[in-house]
């Protein structure tokens, strides 16, 4: 009897350890606020129709755009990103009915050296979309994971672009597992683990494109120096799927924005090289083209 009394007890001492730091799905559960369909955007239409909410009409710089061929834009040399991450515990996953979205004060962030300025950004969340807002020539990616920083030096504080955002693009043609998002264990929503800082110390930070646009959310406020990066990463079905699924029980359609118009807006290259993988060869055929949105609402 003082045996299983003994192990009882450590089996109590293991769940309250679990619970306190967020580890079961109960606890986890409850940490999930209520989802307000108010605060859901329509994206029946993929933003065509947010016109009242964005007040697009009176704006030239919107986002996402089709990005052009890597010969068509304008290489800038001068260009520098510096990353200075951290990896993170205990960082809250939350569905706000729109993504999944991880938010914490203690990323760390970013350096952009642009038009002779040395921005100096802080990570403040990040996010995801299916299929990927911004195209490459039409053609799409299953996921883009959105990382959104604000401006803390380096500009006067009438500079327009207080925010800027990187975009990494995931491709589930090799149906591989992706590493970084198995372990923010995304299908048990609550705290989790970020390693942050050793999944971006992979990507080489002298090739990517930028571009000066919006926010792809109401308010669509044109405030955000866009930056993405060149290295396509690997995901599997299995996990665009899950991701997915959380949000569009609350969108019924795909969170992601149509590309909006360049307008004239100078696009530039780090460097020479470009997109290291030939995007029309690497990505799934199921995600080409708008049309897709039409047939994915047949199937639901």
């Amino acid at each position: 009897p003082k045996i299983l009394i003994k192990r009882k007890v450590n089996m109590f001492k293991k769940l309250l350890s679990k619970l306190f730091k967020g580890g079961s799905a109960a606890a986890m559960n409850k940490a999930q606020p209520a989802i307000d369909p108010a605060k859901v955007y329509d994206y029946s239409k993929a933003g065509a129709n947010w016109d009242s909410v964005c007040k697009i009409n009176i704006g030239q710089y919107q986002s996402p755009i089709d990005w052009p061929n890597s010969k068509d834009l304008t290489l800038n040399e001068t260009l520098k990103l510096n990353l200075a991450y951290n990896d993170m515990e205990n960082v809250q996953v939350m569905n706000n009915g729109n993504t999944l979205m991880l938010t914490s004060d203690k990323m760390g962030g970013i350096e952009f050296e642009f038009e002779g300025k040395m921005l100096k950004y802080k990570g403040v969340q990040f996010h995801f979309h299916y299929p990927s807002e911004h195209a490459f020539e039409k053609a799409k990616y299953p996921i883009e994971l959105h990382i959104v920083h604000a401006l803390e030096s380096g500009a006067p504080e009438d500079y327009q672009y207080q925010n800027a955002v990187i975009a990494v693009y995931f491709d589930d043609s090799k149906d591989t597992e992706n590493k970084f998002i198995k372990e923010l264990d995304l299908e048990e929503l609550g705290n989790t683990t970020i390693n942050l800082k050793q999944f971006m110390d992979q990507f080489d930070m002298n090739n990517f494109y930028h571009y000066k646009g919006s926010l792809t959310t109401p308010p669509c406020t044109e405030c955000v120096n866009w930056l993405s990066l060149n290295t396509v990463q690997d995901i599997s079905k299995a996990q665009v799927k899950m991701m997915r699924d959380h949000w569009e029980k609350y969108t019924k359609y795909p969170n992601a924005r149509e590309c909006c118009p360049i307008n004239g807006r100078t696009i530039y290259k780090s460097c020479q090289e470009g997109m290291k993988i030939q995007v029309k060869d690497s990505i799934s055929s199921s995600y080409f083209q708008k049309e897709q949105r039409n047939q994915f609402k047949k199937k639901k």
